[in-house]
């Protein structure tokens, strides 16, 4: 298997949440409520485009948009002065956040193979 499913995941998804980040002028990037509305349904929707166009180990692909967001949170929180004490909190709290793109993208991964 070559990385660019991986790369393609990982890079998409942290375009889509440095945009998020930085159109939402907050502190924390789900803070704002744009977050809510329009970047993580996003998330969702790449992460079923993601699994239909890599229909194998389609779980891997949402955790890798969603460690790209994880990646923002903590860099901007140490650019901001902070710390990352909260990590293995907010690990958890994405990996939670990632269940429904796993699931959208093991069904979309499902529908392409079944064509």
């Amino acid at each position: 298997m070559n990385g660019l499913p991986a790369i393609v995941s990982f890079t998409c998804g942290l375009t889509l949440w440095v945009i998020a980040t930085l159109v939402g002028g907050r502190t924390e990037v789900w803070d704002n409520p744009a977050f809510w509305t329009v970047a993580y349904p996003a998330s969702l929707g790449l992460s079923c485009v993601l699994g239909f166009a890599f229909p194998f180990r389609t779980w891997l692909w949402p955790l890798l948009v969603f460690a790209a967001l994880e990646l923002v949170i903590t860099t901007t929180g140490l650019a901001r002065g902070g710390g990352a004490g909260l990590l293995p909190f907010g690990l958890a709290v994405i990996a939670v956040l990632a269940l429904p793109g796993i699931a959208a993208s093991a069904i979309a991964g499902w529908v392409a193979r079944r064509r």
